[in-house]
């Protein structure tokens, strides 16, 4: 059978989009090939969910023939995993946050006199490996506990500094090499607060400190 127009599609195209009944048979693409096997796929769940590795760690970690963005496109797919931003450590717990407004009350009403004679302290560790500031990864929505940040461990190092301050002045700040313990702790007082106590109130202070074992060493 010959076409009256040939600009139209034959008839035997037509007819191999129809059935007896009529109706169009609707056929799906194919698509392109898939670069991710169902085994890699669930490799790079594992490796987000144990490990905590960004896509592009994981397309470095696992040698995937793949982009970042097809790793992430994978991840979203497995529908329990969330990129979120997570915290360094824990929320205050009931007991903590009772504690605290227990110190608060107790000191709200101390006459200014009382605050010009007091020195206030503490440290601060720097790690060169991270995390900084504000850390987002993907979380697995399935595990009970919390996630927080992870320090990578690569080696990187730390800096600690201790410094303290009072409404007369500032103590010099002391950067401490490795950690600090009892001995760094005590030799770090001898160096900055008394010659600041000496100077500033003649040893007539209150020292407040926080709660790291090492601070009470010199007790």
């Amino acid at each position: 059978m010959t076409r009256p127009d040939r600009s139209r599609p034959s008839y035997a195209t037509v007819s191999h989009f129809l059935v007896p009944t009529g109706h169009r048979i609707v056929r799906k693409k194919p698509g392109p090939k898939r670069l991710l096997s169902c085994k890699s796929e669930r490799r790079i769940i594992r490796a987000v969910s144990v490990d905590a590795l960004t896509s592009g760690q994981v397309v470095h970690e696992l040698h995937l023939q793949c982009s970042a963005r097809t790793v992430r496109r994978t991840l979203q797919a497995a529908g329990f995993l969330r990129y979120k931003r997570v915290s360094r450590k824990p929320s205050l717990s009931s007991d903590n946050i009772r504690k605290r407004l227990a110190f608060a009350t107790a000191f709200i009403a101390k006459p200014m006199a009382f605050w010009h004679q007091v020195v206030f302290s503490d440290e601060k560790i720097w790690s060169c490996d991270g995390p900084f500031g504000s850390s987002q990864r993907w979380v697995d929505c399935r595990a009970k506990s919390s996630s927080y940040a992870r320090r990578q461990h690569s080696g990187g190092g730390k800096v600690h500094m201790w410094a303290g301050m009072s409404l007369r002045g500032l103590t010099m700040a002391v950067f401490v090499e490795g950690g600090l313990n009892a001995v760094k702790y005590q030799q770090v007082l001898l160096e900055a607060l008394l010659p600041f106590g000496l100077e500033m109130y003649d040893f007539n202070y209150t020292f407040q400190k926080d709660n790291p074992p090492v601070n009470y060493s010199c007790e």
